[in-house]
C-alpha cells in the first residue's frame, strides 16, 4: 500500500512538472516567434 501511495505521488509530481514545462515552453516559443517576426519585419 505504501508503494502504491509513493508511486501515485511521484506520478502526480511528474504530471505537474510536465504541465508546467509545456506551459513554459509555449511561453518561450511565443516570445521567440515574436522576436523573429519583429526582426524579419524591420
Amino acid at each position: 500500500m505504501d508503494a502504491l501511495f509513493w508511486y501515485s505521488g511521484v506520478a502526480a509530481w511528474l504530471l505537474i512538472a510536465l504541465v508546467s514545462a509545456s506551459i513554459l515552453a509555449a511561453e518561450v516559443n511565443d516570445r521567440v516567434r515574436r522576436r523573429v517576426l519583429k526582426s524579419t519585419i524591420t
